[in-house]
């Protein structure tokens, strides 16, 4: 939350500064910002997706494997969430931490109401909750993902999933035998295979 503390300052500095335009009264033109307020996730999701997919490995010899980089440097930070809590959602490496929170940036170059900026932040920091919450409805919808996070390294399965097995975000399961299973209830019904969490740090890629 550092991160996002940063750059709501750095906005807010700018905007009082002068040096960004923004609108002062958001009744001026309420459809529009009506507009943007519900649809904030549905423009910021894309930006998370595009930055999470660069911090998994490409897996191409085309150009240099960033994402192989940037995975054993910055990304594998969060999959050390081995029995991931909500607050998961946000423990990440501080530069992963200020990408994800730069998607507050999208609204700036509209000269949007700084409500709608700083709204952004918050629906980052929620969503990142509830995405690792463990929970189906009645929660956030997400279990999903809060079971790949304690199971592989790199499985997409998130609403997400589709793209980025599209681009080959998803790599094979490393080893993962002789880990325990944490016979706990799941809120769909699944089996506690689905939930066993390893004991171990993960292996990075290419180990």
């Amino acid at each position: 939350m550092v991160a996002a503390t940063a750059v709501e300052v750095v906005l807010c500095h700018l905007w009082a500064t002068g040096a960004l335009t923004y609108q002062r009264n958001m009744l001026d033109t309420p459809l529009t910002n009506l507009a943007w307020v519900i649809t904030i996730t549905h423009w910021r999701i894309p930006h998370f997706w595009l930055i999470h997919r660069a911090m998994h490995p490409w897996k191409t010899t085309a150009v240099p494997d960033v994402g192989k980089f940037l995975y054993r440097h910055v990304h594998s930070l969060h999959h050390k969430s081995y029995n991931p809590t909500s607050f998961s959602g946000t423990n990440m490496h501080p530069v992963e931490s200020l990408l994800y929170f730069s998607a507050a940036l999208i609204a700036v170059p509209f000269g949007c109401h700084p409500a709608i900026v700083l709204g952004c932040i918050v629906d980052c920091a929620v969503g990142a909750w509830l995405g690792h919450d463990g929970f189906q409805w009645p929660g956030s919808g997400d279990f999903f993902h809060q079971v790949c996070c304690s199971l592989t390294a790199t499985s997409q399965l998130t609403l997400i999933a589709v793209a980025s097995r599209l681009t080959a975000a998803a790599a094979p399961s490393w080893p993962c035998s002789r880990q325990p299973y944490r016979h706990s209830p799941t809120p769909c019904g699944l089996t506690t295979a689905l939930t066993r969490m390893p004991t171990h740090p993960y292996p990075t890629p290419g180990h």
